[in-house]
């Protein structure tokens, strides 16, 4: 048994102990109750106090509206209504009691939904053009048409997924930083094989009793469209056919993982800041990391619209005409930014996205290679820092460091921006 299963029993004991009290409470009401009209609306009182302490503050509410109905109809000689009044009273606190425990238990819960079924004909993830095989005339039957399908479907967007052979697919992702990678199942994550033949993808469905199950299809089996396999978490390769070698996991879905992918309902901040931190926190960065870059704009444009789409604007330095964009853009990097980026002046997007493309190729290749920026290192560094308040300070140290580089005595309060970013999304 779990420490939660436990503690949730112990909940349920309590709240047996206190109705059990809230009950023999009400009997003595009842017995009361038929001694007369003025006794039994005191003992129904009495008996809605010791409810309402074992509902608490719902019991208390429920009891002072009784209290009302009973002063209001005391004129009513009849004890019967008092009896039927309390016991309404206790109905109410069972259940009360029983509604609290079970949210509490839904709040821990997992929301991931696993595919256990074969998707139906009609179902546009799998068998619509919105499906890059499907529309390349390789649908399903097909492991990797049926893997890109079920991450669309759980992301609710299209994937960023090779659209090669299932065994190039865990390269690509790690090449590219489109997702979280690693070597540990989880759900809904996308494993892959390479194995003679061009290797096989399926995806995460069900992690239970140290068995993985996952959903599958087979390229050219109308009988295998789709199926579902069960292996042991202690089988090195998740499979049981010598020739296959697992290369890994892609994390897409990451509802229960480290990375975060929704916005917190609680957070109130600009527009922009927003998109930033939806973005880069589903592009491989965590929490911190991903604030140590927004107190780095913070400190250049202040999320000043205006800087945005100006055709140039002065720098913090006092450089005018040679800055723009987002992150302020600056000089060579400026022009490279409007030539890589070519409707920066109307989509904040895509301006989102170029930052990206330049962080995650590194500083590697030459100034005419598309999404060249001098920031070698940046990225790794940011990937490595730890998800806490620290953490965004230190990545908005290594952002200012190794991809503004602003000029001395313009470095600004990054890191107080920073940790104030984190406050609010954290």
């Amino acid at each position: 048994m779990s420490e939660y299963d436990f503690d949730d029993q112990l909940d349920v004991a309590d709240v047996g102990s206190n109705v059990s009290g809230a009950v023999s409470s009400t009997a003595r009401g009842l017995r009361t109750a038929a001694r007369g009209t003025k006794k039994a609306v005191k003992a129904g009182k009495k008996a809605v106090k010791a409810g309402g302490k074992a509902a608490k503050s719902a019991g208390k509410v429920i009891g002072q509206i009784v209290i009302k109905i009973i002063s209001a109809l005391s004129a009513i000689t009849l004890p019967v209504l008092a009896i039927v009044i309390v016991c309404v009273l206790v109905i109410f606190m069972i259940f009360g009691a029983a509604s609290s425990n079970n949210n509490n238990s839904s709040s821990n819960a997992n929301n991931f939904t696993p595919r256990l079924t074969e998707p139906e004909s009609t179902n546009r993830f799998y068998y619509s053009n919105d499906n890059i095989f499907y529309a390349s005339g390789y649908g399903m039957p097909n492991c990797t048409a049926y893997a890109y399908g079920r991450a669309y479907e759980l992301l609710g967007t299209k994937p960023d997924l090779c659209s090669g052979n299932a065994e190039d697919w865990y390269d690509y992702n790690k090449s590219h930083h489109y997702y979280a990678y690693g070597h540990t199942a989880r759900l809904g994550a996308i494993a892959v094989w390479s194995h003679p033949g061009g290797g096989h993808v399926a995806v995460v469905e069900k992690i239970e009793d140290g068995q993985i199950t996952f959903s599958n299809s087979a390229y050219g089996r109308s009988d295998l469209n789709f199926y579902l396999t069960t292996v042991s978490e202690s089988d090195e390769n998740a499979n049981d056919n010598d020739s296959w070698t697992l290369l890994g996991y892609i994390y897409v879905y990451t509802e229960s993982d480290a990375v975060v992918n929704t916005l917190p309902s609680t957070v109130d901040v600009d527009g922009v800041a927003a998109k930033i931190y939806m973005y880069f926190t589903t592009h491989g960065l965590n929490v911190a990391a991903t604030c140590g870059i927004l107190g780095n704009i913070q400190q250049e444009c202040g999320f000043n619209d205006y800087y945005y789409f100006a055709e140039y604007v002065a720098d913090a330095a006092g450089a005018s005409g040679n800055s723009g964009g987002i992150a302020m853009w600056y000089g060579d990097n400026n022009a490279r930014f409007r030539r890589d980026c070519p409707n920066w002046k109307t989509s904040v997007d895509a301006q989102i996205e170029y930052l990206y493309q330049t962080l995650i190729k590194d500083g590697q290749g030459s100034p005419s290679d598309k999404y060249y920026y001098y920031c070698t290192g940046c990225w790794s560094k940011l990937k490595s820092v730890p998800n806490t308040r620290e953490g965004a300070a230190e990545a908005a140290r290594i952002f200012r460091d190794y991809y503004e580089r602003p000029a001395a005595g313009y470095e600004g309060p990054r890191e107080e921006y920073a940790q104030s970013f984190w406050d609010k999304f954290h």
